[in-house]
């Protein structure tokens, strides 16, 4: 194997972890995102069922969010 492809191996496989690395710290922001507003949609839903004494709503959207 000569220097040049095992330079670019080498390059390939930095380009590939870099790729990667972005994408997985794209996930990341996306499920905090996802999980901070799912928490404030769950707030906001018992604000509202303890304003309104909706019961029957809470109970549909807790069931909702496990799935």
């Amino acid at each position: 194997m000569s220097l040049q492809t095992k330079l670019r191996k080498k390059h390939n496989t930095i380009v590939e972890t870099e790729k990667r690395k972005s994408q997985i710290r794209i996930l990341l922001l996306l499920h905090r995102v996802v999980v901070v507003v799912t928490q404030h949609a769950k707030a906001a839903a018992e604000r509202h069922a303890h304003r309104t004494h909706n019961t029957h709503n809470m109970s549909f959207l807790r069931s909702n969010c496990k799935r």
